[in-house]
């Protein structure tokens, strides 16, 4: 059963789903609180994939695929993957929470404050995206072997920015890996596209391999808007943005007295060329690029100064969400005492030792993790506590020393005192 958002919040395992912050044609997702045995809360994004779709095996096998290569993935610029499970059938994935808004969200509360973005600041996330896409992009197997990980849906919904000033690129869904047991499974066949308006021509035409140099394009696409303060590849009609992305003529970007002009539209130019080797081949040279012409032109950056720009334009917004939120937090508590009953358990946690590999479906229990957990903290050794007669004996020895001790320095005090005496 789909829970609305008039029935929130309710139970879905061990997490309480309260706010409904996103339906697509795959998934619901929720904002979550969690709770460990110790009372530990700990807030999280649920991605809880749609009934009809947990049925088919095919899109299942496709999921743990992506959520096996989510949980690959730790850099400070990546949303972080908790974990996957199923609950009553439904297959869902836990994710790092971000308190703030995505990147699109981001430009719509800057157009209706009529506030325009700071050139430096619109660099820096472009940066900082690249930085979270060229760590995937690089990232091996245990043996050194690339992965060859490719995001392949880049774009402003998929850019999540934190009160703090963090960047962090999420939701590796459609992400394609050579690895040989994600590689088998056959993404593009499953209906999963990125947004067209930001996929590059080879993905679009489908007749050239995709590689990271497509995420670099998307990345250039964001780019261009943030310095333009327009989309780029945009229509009402579907095909025709489809046929302008496939032609990838982007205009030059308009002169909006930028410093050094010149070399920031040619870098922008550079990173949508249509054919591949005329972009950035990766991700650190398009960093580099940017790094060079921030320094170039004096402009300072920084996370800091990004969070404070931020909080200056859009604190009160984000303060009166986050004490809405709290309230609802408050009530969760008190729901949790009403619904708590014998029969509502918390789902087992998993042996990290005992993690098998997936094939198929066969023996998946209700609330079973399908990702490894990190290893269990190990007892700490009791304090050292001597015995009984071992305490005995040190006190014993300790009580002669301390005797000996001070007829010594009765001896030496009666000497000093004498030798004075005779003088």
């Amino acid at each position: 059963m789909i829970e609305s958002s008039q029935n929130l919040p309710t139970r879905f395992g061990s997490f309480y789903l309260f706010d409904l912050i996103g339906r697509g044609g795959m998934a619901e997702i929720f904002l979550a609180k969690t709770f460990t045995s110790l009372g530990t809360e700990r807030l999280s994004v649920i991605k809880r994939i749609l009934p009809h779709l947990s049925e088919d095996k095919v899109f299942c096998e496709m999921l743990i695929a992506e959520a096996k290569l989510c949980a690959r993935l730790s850099h400070a610029n990546v949303v972080h993957t908790h974990d996957l499970g199923v609950i009553r059938d439904q297959y869902y994935i836990a994710m790092e929470y971000i308190e703030g808004f995505d990147l699109n969200q981001l430009l719509s509360l800057l157009s209706k404050a009529q506030t325009s973005l700071p050139l430096q600041f619109g660099i820096y996330i472009i940066m900082e995206t690249l930085q979270g896409l060229d760590y995937a992009h690089r990232l091996s197997d245990t043996g050194g072997a690339p992965l060859g990980i490719i995001h392949r849906d880049v774009s402003p919904t998929n850019v999540l920015i934190s009160t703090e000033g963090d960047v962090k690129v999420c939701d590796f869904g459609i992400a394609k890996a050579t690895m040989s047991d994600v590689g088998q499974i056959h993404l593009d066949e499953y209906h999963l596209k990125g947004k067209v308006a930001y996929m590059a021509p080879e993905a679009i035409g489908g007749q050239q391999a995709v590689d990271r140099r497509a995420d670099l394009y998307a990345a250039g696409i964001l780019l261009w808007e943030l310095l333009s303060g327009r989309r780029l590849y945009k229509r009402k009609d579907e095909n025709e943005t489809m046929a302008l992305a496939q032609e990838a003529a982007a205009p030059r970007l308009v002169d909006r007295g930028f410093p050094e002009y010149e070399r920031l539209a040619d870098m922008v130019e550079k990173a949508l060329s249509k054919n591949p080797s005329e972009r950035y081949q990766s991700g650190a040279e398009f960093i580099d690029a940017l790094s060079e012409y921030l320094h170039r032109n004096k402009l300072i950056v920084s996370q800091l100064k990004f969070a404070d720009f931020l909080m200056e334009h859009f604190g009160e917004d984000l303060y009166r969400h986050r004490r809405e939120r709290e309230k609802v937090l408050d009530e969760i508590g008190e729901y949790r005492e009403r619904h708590s009953r014998p029969d509502m358990v918390e789902p087992p946690t998993p042996d990290p030792d005992a993690f098998p590999p997936f094939d198929g479906f066969e023996g998946l229990e209700e609330g079973e993790s399908l990702l490894q957990t990190p290893p269990r903290a190990q007892a700490i050794p009791a304090p050292f506590q001597p015995k009984p007669q071992v305490f005995a004996r040190l006190s014993q020895e300790v009580s002669t020393t301390m005797w000996v001790a001070a007829a010594l320095a009765l001896v030496l005090v009666a000497a000093i005192v004498g030798f004075f005496a005779l003088r």
